[in-house]
């Protein structure tokens, strides 16, 4: 099990603290919640990171402990994932391969943009697969008449 802690500020203003089952002084700075991994999700194998190496090729399939802790870990350091893998497609069409062979093999995924949140809520919880648009990060137009740019799904502005 997992304990994931949350700012109180987050807990909406009508949420009553005896609902909780935590005294104040708990509550104070942190509310503690304990999840569990669904056991109905599938654990990753040596061949799902096979098929995903072919999908997006082995240096869009990040493994290594260094790399992963930009994926695992929010923009303000606070919330920390256990991801043991992260894929940064292209295209579309290899967003859309991944979702699908993980939707046949019942593999949790987990989708980054930018991973520049500041409540972690794309911070891996147990050990899904980080699918990061990192990689699609180009400017496909813009409206000079509209001001309006255009730009794929990982494009940090």
């Amino acid at each position: 099990m997992r304990r994931l802690t949350f700012l109180a500020s987050t807990i909406p203003k009508d949420f009553s603290i005896t609902k909780l089952h935590f005294n104040f002084l708990d509550i104070k700075r942190f509310a503690h919640v304990v999840a569990k991994r669904n056991e109905r999700f599938s654990c990753l194998s040596d061949s799902d990171i096979s098929v995903f190496k072919s999908i997006v090729g082995e240096e869009r399939v990040i493994m290594d402990d260094t790399n992963l802790e930009s994926f695992n870990t929010d923009y303000m350091r606070k919330y920390r994932g256990t991801s043991r893998v992260a894929l940064k497609p292209t295209t579309t069409q290899q967003v859309s391969e991944i979702l699908k062979y993980c939707n046949s093999r019942v593999i949790a995924v987990n989708t980054q943009g930018g991973n520049t949140g500041l409540v972690g809520g794309s911070v891996p919880l147990f050990d899904e697969v980080v699918l990061s648009t990192r990689g699609m990060d180009k400017i496909v137009g813009f409206d000079d008449d509209g001001g309006a740019l255009v730009a794929q799904a990982g494009g940090v502005l």
